[in-house]
């Protein structure tokens, strides 16, 4: 398969049939079969930038000096790979005992793949505080050559290194693992039979409104293309980065052409969270099909935790999480195409569900109004998390006043952020409330629930 110009070539397609697997993944090191490699710079790592901060071809753009300081700090570890120290042996062992692990580790593919983020975690804390052979005076040397206004993002220069060490060789013991876990999932025949489904549905169709565009046929070819490429991939990163970039190609042609004043350009470019969940069913039908599930899953769990829960990465996966579900459930597209998800800007309240969106209400002090907004809700999702997500949407920049509370027609309690959004609506039992993101200092009055339309 051809690549992109903007991808580097020696990250190639992971190729070949998924072989039988091992198991006992819970300690460390790997097998890195190519040392030779010189890795390239390659942290274009979305941190959170929003589609409106790339450039046409979706890419994000550095100064090469900062380039050629990561390279020289990543052909430093590619070399440490190899060198037979405490990193190097950690990375074979590790490896190995991926490799040679039985059948039984595919029971719980989540735990493999969290097995080995983890381990990325303790390279990078080691790399970083321990170091190793020249590392820490290379890192010195390259930081005393950048000029006043730059600086070396040391984690993603890591990340990307461990990327290549790490889940290059194992990508494909953990695709078998997930490819496993969804072919023993009941929801399947429903995500296939729905993706057949919502093929044949104009956008419009998956509650949208009249105004959306279909995107042309070159422009889904595209967006086919850059999908293929996502699965091709070993890097989470990468994966991320190209999932944003097929989204920005239907937010592109949403513009129709027109002039636009400087919101409503913003609006098409970066779209409710609401509408984001609506566009990537649309786009999972055309690219992806039922390979989204597993996709999703190795992003989630092998992304570091800064991408997953904050910035525009948090707010694709967790759209994506619940296009999914909406997907893989019995009336899912019903649910999104009917017109009560959310009437758009009315006024609407929660009950327990399983609706893959939870509605909230963002208050306007200023001009005593309030915006009713959706918001992808995954099983786990906590309240902190929804408050990232809501901040960023809104460009809140003092997200420390702000939290999440819980209204009723009797009383109003903030949430904790360790509360699961999913377990807080069983709890209520089927009993309407509010979710509602406002400054703790904040006194207002809300409107009797009763008068609220449920959804």
């Amino acid at each position: 398969m051809e690549e992109d110009d903007d991808f580097d070539d020696e990250d190639e397609a992971h190729n070949g049939s998924f072989g039988d697997q091992n198991e006992n993944v819970s300690i460390m090191s790997m097998k890195f079969a190519n040392r030779a490699l010189s890795p390239r710079p390659s942290s274009r790592a979305i941190s959170h930038h929003s589609l409106l901060s790339m450039d046409a071809n979706g890419s994000l753009r550095r100064p090469a000096r900062i380039d050629s300081a990561s390279h020289s700090i990543q052909q430093y570890i590619a070399f440490l790979a190899t060198a037979g120290g405490t990193f190097s042996n950690s990375l074979d062992r590790f490896i190995e005992c991926v490799k040679e692990s039985n059948e039984k580790m595919f029971q719980d593919s989540r735990l493999l793949a969290k097995n080995v983020r983890q381990f990325m975690n303790g390279m990078k804390n080691y790399l970083m505080k321990a170091g190793e052979g020249d590392l820490h005076a290379i890192i010195a040397r390259e930081s005393a050559r950048l000029d006043r206004n730059s600086i070396l993002n040391m984690d993603t220069i890591l990340e990307d290194s461990l990327n290549r060490l790490v889940l290059k060789p194992l990508c494909e013991h953990i695709y078998h693992a997930l490819r496993s876990t969804q072919r023993a999932s009941p929801s399947l025949v429903t995500l296939f039979t729905n993706i057949e489904k919502a093929r044949a549905m104009a956008p419009h169709q998956l509650g949208l409104g009249p105004k959306a565009i279909t995107p042309s046929a070159d422009a889904i070819e595209k967006m086919r293309l850059l999908c293929r490429k996502m699965q091709s991939h070993y890097s989470p990163h990468r994966k991320l980065e190209i999932l944003l970039k097929a989204s920005s190609l239907i937010f592109h042609s949403q513009r129709d052409g027109e002039e636009r004043g400087e919101k409503e350009e913003r609006a098409v470019m970066h779209p409710s969270a609401e509408d984001l969940v609506s566009w990537l069913v649309w786009l999972i039908s055309r690219t992806l099909n039922v390979a989204c599930e597993v996709e999703a899953l190795y992003m989630n769990e092998l992304l570091p935790v800064q991408l997953r829960q904050s910035g525009d990465g948090a707010l694709y996966l967790s759209a994506l999480d619940s296009a999914i579900r909406i997907l893989s459930s019995p009336g899912g597209l019903q649910k999104l195409a009917s017109k009560e998800r959310g009437d758009r800007g009315g006024k609407s309240v929660n009950t327990a569900g399983g609706c893959c969106l939870i509605r909230v209400a963002v208050p306007d002090e200023l001009l005593g109004a309030v915006d009713y907004e959706s918001f992808p809700l995954v099983g786990d999702t906590t309240a902190v998390r929804l408050c990232r997500l809501i901040a960023h949407q809104h460009s809140i920049t003092n997200p420390q006043d702000y939290g999440l509370y819980l209204v009723t027609d009797s009383f109003e309690q903030c949430l904790s952020p360790s509360d699961v959004i999913e377990d807080l609506k069983q709890t209520l039992d089927a009993r309407p409330f509010l979710l509602a993101y406002k400054r703790h200092e904040a006194r207002l009055a809300w409107p009797s629930l009763s008068g609220l339309i449920t959804n």
